[in-house]
């Protein structure tokens, strides 16, 4: 039946089915059971389509899957007119960004860009804290410079591709998404947190340069766009169900609780960061989708603020897979290789899709339909407006 919030609809199953095979792999989706059907998907009333994908940095092309599959469908959009963007939500290069000299940097985000690469489509990188090498020096602004000026030479080459912001800002930054004909379906304000939580040096000329700023500037924007919807772009979660947010060993519980591991989310640093990015949201008294990836995982999580909802996707497994738990709010949780995607229909509808890779395990557990190992699947789907 239906649920309501501020606004959004997010369908979902009378009873929810759950599957476990180990401890940390579980599964909440509308379309788990065999006998419910997703939502029919048509093509004739596409008006736009965002993906997202996270932590995609790991593997060249050839070697992942989880691209090519991307690549698949976006040139499928391109040759039937559908305007289309890619937001690759950080850790777009492991372990340590683009580096002078290490040629197999430039392979991996490379792999990316060749989602876009020969179509119309729009690819926007967001920086992660391994693209920033993990370091709030010089260095970690200097790999980033990097990967903007890599970015900039494969749209020479002809790809629509570029980092948002620019290095070394943290944003906000708008960016609106179009129909064929020009009109804004929405608005995409995208955010570097590796900038919020590592504290590195500015690159000169930012506006805004502070924290302060950034939440006066991204009050300022939320509010210019209060007649159309809104997604939050961003590398790290406000909400997740894996390890970053402490659902893992007890020894690195500790060492959140002690604040020695900055990118999860109960260390004091970050939960700074979420404090302010909530009051933010429940200011605005307007529903907001919030995009990040830094977990490796997919996830669907809605929370309910006074005057206002969020909903979190956490969509970070495009290279990796880690575990993950349900936590208060979860719709969906799997620890599976793949992707989101939001297309945007005529009469103002967005459909939520999470495709996945299907694993030995989500076929056994009755999770993906069908029998077919190793194959892509839209394993959810939920209308969200």
């Amino acid at each position: 039946m239906p649920l309501r919030v501020a606004g959004w609809t997010i369908l979902l199953a009378v009873g929810w089915a759950v599957t476990t095979t180990c401890a940390t792999y579980q599964l909440y989706s509308d379309c788990v059971a065999p006998s419910s059907q997703c939502p029919a998907q048509g093509a004739d009333d596409q008006e736009a389509v965002l993906f997202l994908v996270g932590d995609a940095g790991s593997k060249e092309f050839d070697g992942n899957p989880v691209m090519r599959h991307m690549k698949t469908a976006v040139t499928a959009l391109d040759g039937r007119g559908v305007p289309t963007t890619v937001l690759f939500l950080g850790d777009n290069v492991y372990d340590e960004g683009v580096r002078e000299g290490h040629p197999e940097d430039l392979r991996r985000l490379g792999a990316q860009v060749e989602v876009v690469a020969g179509t119309s489509a729009k690819g926007i990188f967001l920086s992660g804290n391994h693209d920033w090498a993990n370091s709030a020096t010089d260095k970690g602004l200097a790999r980033l410079i990097n990967q903007e000026q890599a970015l900039r030479n494969f749209s020479g080459g002809g790809a629509n591709v570029g980092l948002m912001p620019r290095a070394g800002c943290p944003g906000p930054v708008r960016e609106n998404l179009e129909d064929s004909r020009g009109n804004v379906l929405a608005s995409v304000v995208v955010l570097d947190t590796s900038w919020w939580l590592l504290e590195p040096p500015s690159a000169s000329g930012c506006s805004p340069s502070t924290k302060s700023g950034v939440i006066q500037e991204l009050e300022r924007v939320l509010s210019e766009v209060s007649d159309i919807p809104v997604i939050v772009a961003a590398h790290h979660p406000l909400r997740t169900g894996g390890p970053h947010g402490g659902n893992s060993s007890s020894l690195r519980w500790l060492a959140n609780l002690l604040g020695l591991l900055r990118e999860n989310l109960n260390t004091p640093q970050y939960r700074a960061f979420i404090d302010s990015m909530i009051e933010v949201f429940g200011r605005a008294s307007r529903p907001i989708i919030y995009v990040a990836g830094h977990d490796h995982s997919l996830q669907v999580i809605e929370e309910s603020l006074e005057g206002a909802s969020v909903l979190h996707l956490v969509s970070g497994s495009g290279s990796n897979v880690s575990g993950v738990q349900p936590i208060a709010g979860s719709r969906f949780a799997a620890g599976l290789p793949g992707y989101m995607r939001l297309d945007f229909r005529s009469g103002g509808r967005i459909q939520l899709s999470v495709v996945a890779e299907c694993s030995v395990e989500a076929v056994e557990a009755r999770f993906c339909r069908g029998q077919e190992v190793d194959s892509f699947q839209s394993v959810f789907r939920a209308r969200v407006r």
